[in-house]
């Protein structure tokens, strides 16, 4: 609870800031792009949240690495991270700072968890009736999981939608069971 309270405290400040200046979708991309970055490199990032070594040593290393790649209010704002000792929070900030991004531009996330990838037109039929029905735009985000057997799962911002066939056995089991009492 205390993370994501910390987290959001910081993507409000650098959204108030971006808001101003209407630099939203840049810096999702900036996010996304240091996110990718930093998956790749685990010791890195535990150089810049371990707390014996020099801040002045991580603010040397964060700007010779990332300096430019990124816009100067970035910057700055990961330099601030690091002296709060908050760039550990960076993927609750990121989250939140998506979220509020989100909201603001009427940008729903689905989630659609399928067993093996979706096609074109089906996502595209999907996507449609999505923004038919909540009248948002919808971002998919798809997921491959073929332990759902078949069919699919979608998890919306309200609500999830199960049409897998592993649910559906779940479903059935649980109607046995509950038959057999």
């Amino acid at each position: 609870m205390i993370k994501q309270a910390v987290s959001f405290a910081y993507a409000k400040a650098l959204f108030d800031l971006d808001c101003k200046n209407n630099n939203l979708n840049k810096r999702i991309y900036d996010f996304e792009s240091l996110l990718a970055l930093l998956e790749n490199k685990p010791k890195f990032v535990k150089f810049l949240n371990t707390p014996f070594i020099p801040l002045s040593d991580k603010k040397k290393v964060l700007m010779s690495v990332f300096n430019n790649k990124f816009d100067k209010r970035f910057m700055n704002f990961l330099v601030f991270l690091l002296e709060k000792r908050r760039f550990i929070n960076l993927k609750g900030i990121v989250s939140q700072y998506k979220l509020m991004v989100n909201k603001y531009l009427q940008i729903w996330e689905a989630d659609i968890l399928t067993a093996v990838p979706i096609n074109a037109l089906s996502e595209t039929k999907l996507k449609e009736k999505l923004e038919k029905k909540f009248q948002k735009q919808v971002i998919l985000n798809k997921k491959v999981d073929p332990k759902i057997i078949g069919g699919a799962v979608l998890v919306m911002p309200n609500e999830m939608l199960d049409f897998s066939v592993k649910g559906r056995l779940k479903k059935l089991k649980e109607n046995l069971i509950a038959t057999e009492i």
